[in-house]
């Protein structure tokens, strides 16, 4: 099972940002220690001592350590793009994994959604507006849920 955390947010130069962390699999590998011939402060051991996740992080932050930086191009236009669609304001706070219909398709008024992924949750701030709690367990193409679905799976610029 794997935990994907991130925070994204714009800057007053209107750059998007993006700090995430993945939680899940295998740990990140540390540096073997050096050998027992390597003397406590020469270059190597200092450079070993550098390379050990810092003792004040929590268990998580060393064992899967966060990422920070620029949200990577065509993450920040499709994030805008949906930041900035007008039908955003209608969308739902929740879409849940039967999604009612306007019209009859195959004899069904409803729709389930193939469960061939978690549940994405979210968070969303606006300025002089209350909190919005966001979610959806059904993929759709929502300006809502195309935002909480980029926020999740982001990449810096570095990482791309």
């Amino acid at each position: 099972m794997t935990d994907h955390r991130s925070v994204v947010w714009r800057d007053n130069d209107g750059e998007w940002w993006v700090w995430r962390q993945v939680l899940g699999g295998p740990p990140a590998t540390p540096p073997p220690p050096p050998g027992p011939d390597v003397q406590r402060g020469s270059a190597e051991w200092v450079a070993w001592e550098k390379a050990q996740p810092p003792a004040d992080r929590s268990m998580d932050d060393r064992n899967y350590p966060p990422s920070e930086g620029r949200l990577a191009g065509p993450d920040a236009e499709r994030l805008e793009a949906a930041w900035r669609d007008a039908c955003r304001g209608w969308d739902p706070d929740f879409w849940p994994a039967e999604i009612p219909l306007n019209r009859r398709i195959d004899g069904q008024r409803r729709r389930l959604c193939a469960q061939d992924r978690s549940a994405l949750f979210g968070e969303i701030r606006e300025n002089g507006q209350p909190a919005r709690l966001v979610g959806a367990a059904c993929r759709n193409d929502s300006p809502t849920y195309r935002m909480i679905e980029i926020a999740t799976y982001a990449t810096t610029s570095d990482e791309r």
